[in-house]
């Protein structure tokens, strides 16, 4: 019986609207997870564990964790960023629709990212912050204005380190 609710489940999830997409991951080496937080009707959290493939585009609620001897380089529309080992990171907020969606605010929960993003231009009726772009991690914000950085945040320790390699980087302490 659990069984066949299994298989039901599965199938209204296939065949259930998508949400919008907010990246693809365009490179994962070694073992990468994406977790989506939308339980199923069994309260299942769905996974998708994929090893040396290409999995498909990220939903705008979908984490990404890569294991210890793992990366993955995810291109948000905005740019690019790469993760790296034993790192896990969650889209926080997006602008636009379709394939004009661009992910605008991001979370490291742990582990380190280099990210590569490009300036916007501000365009009449878009209610983001002017060229500007947000990572947050459990002790720091970031806001970024069109640059490359490194980021990382190390949970035994509560720090965040911010490496700017191009542009510019605005660091202050997070509110959580």
């Amino acid at each position: 019986m659990i069984f066949l609710l299994m298989i039901f489940s599965s199938i209204a999830m296939a065949l259930a609207p998508s949400e919008p997409n907010c990246g693809r991951i365009v490179q994962a080496l070694g073992r990468v997870q994406i977790l989506n937080p939308n339980p199923t009707k069994l309260g299942i959290v769905e996974a998708r564990i994929f090893e040396n493939g290409m999995p498909p585009e990220l939903g705008c609620k979908d984490s990404v964790i890569t294991s210890q001897d793992s990366s993955a380089v995810i291109d948000i529309g905005s740019g690019k960023i790469i993760l790296g080992p034993a790192s896990k990171y969650a889209v926080e907020e997006s602008s636009g629709k379709g394939k004009e969606r661009k992910v605008i605010a991001m979370a490291l929960l742990y582990g380190q990212m280099r990210a590569s993003i490009v300036k916007r231009k501000a365009q009449l009726g878009d209610d983001t912050a002017t060229n500007h772009f947000r990572v947050r991690t459990p002790t720091a914000v970031t806001g970024v204005r069109g640059t490359d950085f490194y980021i990382s945040h190390k949970t035994e320790t509560g720090q965040t380190l911010e490496a700017t390699i191009d542009g510019a980087v605005e660091v202050s302490q997070s509110a959580n």
